[in-house]
């Protein structure tokens, strides 16, 4: 009788990880908002009183974590793109 063993690779998974938990729910308007307040120099209190969000979420946001919205917005208006001439 002939035993064929499997060896498991627990350590070098070939997919992709994934964020485990609740997706993110916030709107992409409040991430933008956010974001235009900190490039005006707003403190980090103001806005997170101003939008009424929490304060984790606000330094989700100020750290990046929601940046990909950008990309997407992005890609979308790509198709809405007009040039036209003027005489």
């Amino acid at each position: 009788m002939i035993e064929h063993t499997i060896q498991l690779d627990l350590f070098n998974d070939s997919k992709e990880s994934k964020k485990a938990g609740r997706p993110p729910q916030i709107a992409k308007e409040i991430v933008f908002a956010v974001k235009d307040d900190l490039n005006r120099g707003l403190s980090n209190k103001s806005i997170i009183k101003k939008h009424d969000i929490k304060e984790r979420t606000f330094f989700r946001i100020k750290k990046g974590d929601y940046d990909n919205l950008f990309k997407e917005a992005i890609k979308s208006s790509v198709n809405d793109f007009e040039l036209e001439l003027t005489k």
